[in-house]
């Protein structure tokens, strides 16, 4: 990375971790920035999308952002895909630049029955739920709110599944911190996980829902 990209990126960081639960944050970053991969981009854990997705499965990708994910898999075959964010400005940009693909403007702490979105084959999140987490002074122990607003996503992710479909998550976020908010009794699902990277692994989390 040049020196310019390095300030580049470094004017993009928000004054204080909380900025990054705050929409006006973001639609400020994404007026300037044109990509940004959190959590290693598509080629790292390619292998990874194929075992679990297939190309005809109708997927939705959370918390979208300006990342490239959804159009490099859309050019590997899998062109049923529907992104989704909170910024209205990196929408916008986004449905310009990839207009093959669908793209709405939606929280994904509200999305539970949306109609306008119908069921999906496999969900996707990368680095998305990992942002519920930024308020935090512990790994160990989230406050209320965060439990609150991570029960909102994942119940809105599960009412969006189809039986038999996979809510895939693509985190740092080791298990023994994230699987405790993938584990309710009211989910049928059956949870594993794979890794990726080389030297800092990252975690795969598959969930699939259960079948009647």
């Amino acid at each position: 990375m040049s020196g310019t990209e390095t300030m580049e990126r470094l004017s993009t960081l928000p004054g204080h971790n909380c900025d990054y639960l705050s929409k006006g944050y973001w639609n400020l970053r994404y007026i300037s920035e044109d990509n940004f991969e959190w959590c290693k981009g598509y080629q790292e854990f390619k292998p990874l999308i194929t075992k679990y997705v297939g190309k005809n499965d109708r997927v939705l990708i959370l918390g979208c952002g300006n990342s490239s994910l959804g159009a490099e898999m859309f050019s590997d075959g899998f062109q049923n895909i529907i992104n989704i964010d909170f910024s209205e400005v990196v929408i916008e940009k986004m449905t310009k630049r990839y207009p093959q693909m669908q793209w709405f403007c939606k929280d994904m702490r509200t999305l539970e029955g949306d109609a306008d979105l119908g069921q999906f084959d496999v969900i996707i999140e990368k680095g998305t739920l990992d942002v519920l987490f930024v308020k935090d002074k512990s790994p160990w122990e989230a406050s209320p709110t965060t439990k609150h607003d991570m029960k909102r996503t994942t119940d809105s992710i599960y009412s969006l599944l189809r039986p038999g479909g996979r809510f895939v998550s693509v985190t740092f976020t080791q298990p023994h911190f994230r699987l405790k908010y993938y584990q309710h009794e009211e989910y049928k699902w059956k949870i594993n996980y794979e890794t990726f990277g080389e030297g800092f692994h990252y975690f795969f989390y598959v969930a699939t829902r259960e079948c009647p």
